[in-house]
């Protein structure tokens, strides 16, 4: 539903509470977080779990061995090290 002032004016002016109640309906249908109780407001992008952060690291630990780095070199490193090597791979020794 399409919302445009002067039809919000005039529901005002004919009904002031039923036009906040169908305002209000309308705001959650597209996703606008409400304040107030009973609302959730999380709505915009999804919480990062361990399991999704786990897997890209092993990922990228295989892209990294992929590239000619020795796997026991790789696994004494910590994940910071592993994507600082991934960002520049044509500098890697071959």
């Amino acid at each position: 539903m399409i919302l445009t002032w002067g039809v919000f004016l005039g529901m005002v002016c004919a009904r002031a509470f039923r036009c906040i109640c169908v305002l209000k309906q309308c705001i959650e249908r597209e996703g606008v977080a409400m304040s107030g109780k009973g609302v959730d407001t999380r709505m915009g992008r999804p919480v990062k779990g361990a399991s999704d952060k786990k897997r890209r690291e092993k990922v990228q630990a295989l892209r990294l061995i992929g590239l000619g780095v020795p796997e026991a070199t790789v696994k004494k490193m910590n994940p910071t090290e592993v994507r600082t090597m991934l960002k520049r791979p044509a500098k890697l020794k071959k």
